[in-house]
């Protein structure tokens, strides 16, 4: 058996002195360390209590070697941990995107010709303009709902095909309306007091008129705060009517109206998202009528408006709906994106509607899907809500009315149902691929 050591080993001694010393290290600096320079500390004190103490320290040292001691048994030993809890670190949460939903509807144009107007005519000042809208009002329930107008509303001027009863807008504005594409070829018929009208009607009803400017286009972007979202809303007509030329010298047109042409579009979108813009509408009236199928032209203005940077396209001033399709914008200047473009929704209400393809429109909506944590467009689902122009004739009058496919007809109506179902089997042909959702990588 070897003898047991009692009392404090060498290398526990040699601390204990090490710590003191940084003790009375620590007394020396602390008023410094605090900025107290009144403070005074004797040194004459600190060093006998330091030589007392070294001399204490070193007998305590010279006593433990002197004693004898047994070994531990280092059998015995044992780590006991039952008293320590170990946790594992706090992971670093993950953060989800901020996405954010909206969505735009569109309508086709409203052309509230002569003959509309004579059907709607109630007495000699009065037109029901709400009752050709009832059957539609339903359908529209976005964020930003766009109706196309071909017509004017000038109080001082005579009805005609161009220029309506101003009540029109107030029934536009009651389906739930709220913004309104106005820039076409016959805008400036009535010259700057037509274009004056229209704005105090629309600011009036509360509605957004966008395509013309009583002072300088120019310098108008609009942009619509949807949900926090900032929606840039640029709209374009491709000519002016003869009429409107006459009205307005050529050197102002650009003043009150947008003529379309890709340098005009690109310095536009540019301007618009320097203004703050996340998601540019491109929206325009074409020169003329096609016929089934867009021209090549249009194919063409269509995808210079999407490398520009347009998320959607719309068009407008056709007799009749046109295809839609997906854009892809791969190229070296812009990331790829796909862009979609309808090339016509057809008149929204129209007496030109003598066959079914110029009876026949559609409401075009799209929800889309935008990740501010990433600035980007996720998706654009595309859905549509076909209808038709129905006339007929209610108390040997005609009446025009706009009808949902889905809409309940009378199942003795067999002339009413046969045209329905050939409106439908004709969108279908269009439009047969919707809904589908546009996504962007």
């Amino acid at each position: 058996m070897k003898p047991q050591k009692k009392g404090l080993s060498l290398g526990s001694i040699v601390i204990i002195i090490i710590l003191i010393i940084v003790l009375f290290a620590c007394i020396w600096l602390f008023p410094k360390l605090f900025g107290d320079l009144n403070t005074r500390i004797n040194p004459e004190k600190i060093s006998k209590t330091f030589v007392n103490f070294t001399k204490n320290s070193l007998e305590v040292v010279s006593n433990s070697l002197v004693t004898n001691t047994k070994e531990p048994d280092n059998q015995n030993i044992k780590l006991d941990f039952s008293t320590h809890s170990f946790s594992e670190p706090t992971p670093t949460p993950i953060l989800e995107d901020e996405v954010v939903n909206f969505s735009i509807l569109f309508t086709g144009n409203v052309n509230y010709d002569k003959k509309i107007q004579k059907a709607t005519l109630k007495n000699t000042d009065y037109f029901d303009t709400d009752a050709i809208f009832l059957n539609i009002k339903k359908y529209i329930d976005s964020d930003i709902n766009v109706l196309g107008l071909s017509n004017t509303f000038v109080d001082n001027e005579s009805l005609s095909d161009i220029n309506a009863p101003v009540s029109l807008i107030s029934s536009i504005k009651n389906i739930g309306i709220n913004t309104i594409n106005h820039g076409n070829n016959n805008s400036l018929n009535y010259g700057l007091e037509g274009i004056q009208s229209m704005l105090s009607s629309a600011n009036y009803n509360n509605i957004v008129l966008n395509g013309i400017d009583a002072e300088s286009y120019d310098d108008d972007i609009l942009i619509q705060n949807v949900k926090n979202i900032p929606v840039a809303f640029l709209h374009y007509t491709q000519s002016l009517s003869k009429t409107s030329k006459k009205k307005i010298p050529e050197q102002n047109w650009s003043y009150h109206i947008n003529i379309i042409s890709e340098e005009r579009v690109r310095n536009d979108i540019l301007k618009a998202k320097e203004q703050g813009a996340l998601f540019v509408v491109v929206t325009l009236d074409w020169e003329k009528s096609t016929g089934k199928s867009p021209s090549k032209e249009q194919i063409n203005v269509a995808q210079y408006i999407a490398e520009a940077g347009a998320n959607i396209i719309i068009a407008n001033n056709q007799n009749n709906p046109l295809i839609l399709d997906i854009l892809n914008t791969s190229n070296e200047n812009i990331l790829s994106r796909n862009v979609p473009i309808a090339y016509s929704l057809g008149n929204l209400i129209s007496s030109n509607a003598n066959n079914i393809a110029q009876a026949s429109s559609i409401m075009l909506k799209f929800d889309i899907t935008y990740n501010r944590t990433k600035n980007k467009v996720e998706t654009i689902k595309i859905s549509y809500i076909p209808l038709y122009i129905w006339k007929n004739k209610v108390d040997k009058k005609d009446n025009f009315s706009i009808i949902p496919i889905d809409f309940s007809i009378d199942a003795e109506d067999k002339k009413h149902i046969n045209f329905k179902n050939k409106v439908e089997e004709y969108l279908n042909e269009l439009f047969g691929i919707l809904p589908i959702t546009v996504v962007n990588n």
